[in-house]
């Protein structure tokens, strides 16, 4: 059984809570909505990902998925949408 990971993007009202399956659709449902909106990175947050209440990872406005803790030079994504193939 997939383990089922949570895909949260905004605060508050606007807040937006997807469930998906692997890092790759996690990546893919938070471009959609980040086209769907038509808002810019200033004002389109990024993406925190949760796994059994825990959070596990963040996606930045390019799509990709990223480890806990800030980006630092050297830095590789978990996923990046560009680098995957079926």
């Amino acid at each position: 059984m997939a383990t089922k990971i949570l895909l949260t993007i905004g605060k508050g009202r606007k807040a937006i809570a997807i469930n998906v399956f692997s890092l790759a659709e996690a990546s893919q449902a938070y471009t959609a909505e980040r086209d769907a909106s038509g808002e810019g990175q200033r004002k389109f947050s990024g993406g925190s990902l949760f796994s059994n209440g825990k959070r596990i990872g963040r996606v930045s406005y390019n799509g990709k998925v990223w480890g806990l803790g800030e980006w630092q030079e050297g830095d590789v994504p978990l996923f990046e949408a560009a680098k995957w193939t079926a």
